[in-house]
């Protein structure tokens, strides 16, 4: 595909005009955590995404982009803590969850405490408590639209948001973990898959 792009450009000075690919293409990239505003360094992948996806396109296949929003583990967890520790009585605004996001993990250094209170609201998390999810969904999604401000000034603008929340309320995770509960095993609260024989070394 490539090389016809390349010779086409070459020869004729644009864009080959003859498409006839209707493959379906998914795009996904960017996908940062929602904890804070996107930075120069996240929004390479989003320049990379979004021209694979423009080139695809231009290409002929019907193609879209996705961006998988991680709102669940301690990062996103911190964030929810950290509004509901120190600006509790303020409407949640990028200002107010960016300090408290950031006071957090500078009183976690000191307070070990902080650790088990993330421990257990990912515990309820996991478990599927709808209005903890429901609260760390609201809050993300304001730091999300400041990321999608941002990519829209440089002309990316995604086609579909996946919340991986959604995989536990929508009970995907509780199918796909009995699909595998033969295979699965506990340590503790953790669970894991022990692939193939450990005395057999692998060979890839």
């Amino acid at each position: 595909m490539l090389g016809i792009i390349y010779n086409s450009i070459k020869d004729f000075g644009y864009f080959p005009n003859t498409f006839q690919d209707t493959s379906k293409v998914l795009i996904e990239h960017t996908s940062a955590n929602p904890t804070g505003p996107i930075h120069v360094g996240r929004i390479r992948n989003s320049i990379i995404g979004d021209s694979i996806y423009k080139i695809l396109e231009r290409y002929g296949y019907r193609s879209c982009t996705q961006y998988f929003v991680n709102d669940s583990g301690k990062q996103v967890i911190s964030l929810y803590l950290g509004h509901v520790k120190y600006h509790k009585n303020e409407k949640p605004d990028l200002q107010n969850l960016l300090d408290g996001y950031q006071r957090i993990y500078r009183e976690m250094e000191t307070n070990k405490s902080i650790e088990n209170e993330i421990e257990a609201l990912a515990e309820r998390y996991e478990k599927g408590d709808k209005e903890l999810i429901d609260n760390i969904q609201h809050v993300a999604s304001i730091v999300l639209d400041s990321v999608k401000s941002s990519l829209k000034k440089i002309g990316i603008e995604i086609s579909t948001y996946v919340w991986e929340s959604n995989f536990i309320l929508y009970g995907d995770v509780n199918k796909m973990l009995e699909s595998i509960s033969e295979n699965l095993k506990s340590e503790g609260s953790a669970k894991y898959i022990e692939i193939g024989d450990k005395n057999i070394p692998y060979k890839g």
